[in-house]
């Protein structure tokens, strides 16, 4: 378990690392993360709650793969319970740095 919240730890670090670019080149993210993006700034005449952008990005195929590939650095199998934990966390935590 040490292990794990070790691996997870240095996953959030990376995290914070790679932020800045991601919010710097938001135009280049995929069409439903900048749709996500357009609702929560209003741009929409029903925009969605803070909550309902931050679930809409980290579910994307985008946040996910980015996820995994962080988790795979940190050096957590596929396919484990951890591994799952981490990627939604990390999909997560992505989602709240660009929103």
């Amino acid at each position: 378990m040490r292990l794990f919240r070790e691996a997870a730890e240095a996953a959030m670090k990376i995290t914070d690392l790679l932020m800045t670019p991601v919010q710097v080149t938001s135009a280049m993210l995929e069409p439903e993360v900048r749709g996500a993006l357009k609702k929560i700034r209003g741009a929409n005449p029903h925009p969605v709650s803070r909550q309902e952008a931050l679930e809409i990005v980290s579910r994307t195929e985008w946040a996910q793969n980015w996820a995994k590939g962080m988790c795979s650095l940190a050096g957590i199998p596929r396919g484990t319970p951890e591994f799952e934990k981490c990627v939604r966390r990390l999909s997560w935590r992505v989602a709240e740095k660009i929103i």
